[in-house]
């Protein structure tokens, strides 16, 4: 039987690996003029992310935070507005308008920061195992639940006040 620590490790890890799976087909889609294919898959991505990152940023990030400090957390919580300021405008524009070669580029090198961002994640796992075994239990709880909630990335994605907000061009 798995422990407490072995399910929550295993979700984290899913989690990430997904989302570095989504983003590096992104990026092909873009690179391939499939626009339409891409908004489509900005549009699922938004929609599977929705409860891991709300569980990072409501749970773990605090919790890092503590470790680490601000600074360190706020660059996690600004990568995840600029990803999601690219799936949400890719969602949106892709479909709607001919976007210019920047802003496909842009909207790559956001991606790009994704898989940066969910690899470096992989060292949050360190923090998570330092945990106790009845707080990593209340992790392993709180995502579960959000899970059941099945909001969207951007339904939940907000910094807290006195972190930056992204800006896109």
């Amino acid at each position: 039987m798995d422990s407490t620590w072995d399910k929550l490790k295993r979700i984290f890890i899913d989690d990430h690996k997904a989302l570095t799976r989504g983003y590096r087909d992104l990026i092909g889609l873009l690179d391939d003029g499939q626009l339409s294919r891409a908004a489509e898959l900005a549009e699922s991505i938004d929609a599977q992310a929705g409860a891991h990152i709300e569980f990072e940023e409501q749970h773990l990030y605090p919790r890092i935070r503590e470790f680490r400090g601000d600074q360190y957390v706020g660059k996690m919580y600004h990568q995840h507005q600029n990803i999601l300021h690219a799936l949400v405008a890719i969602r949106r524009r892709a479909t709607n308008s001919k976007p210019s070669p920047e802003q496909i580029e842009f909207w790559k090198a956001r991606l790009k920061e994704g898989i940066d961002h969910a690899a470096a994640c992989g060292s949050l796992l360190s923090h998570l195992q330092t945990l106790p075994e009845p707080v990593q239990a209340d992790l392993l709880e709180k995502i579960l639940e959000l899970r059941m909630t099945a909001r969207k990335w951007s339904q939940v994605g907000a910094a807290p006040d006195g972190f930056p907000a992204s800006s896109e061009p």
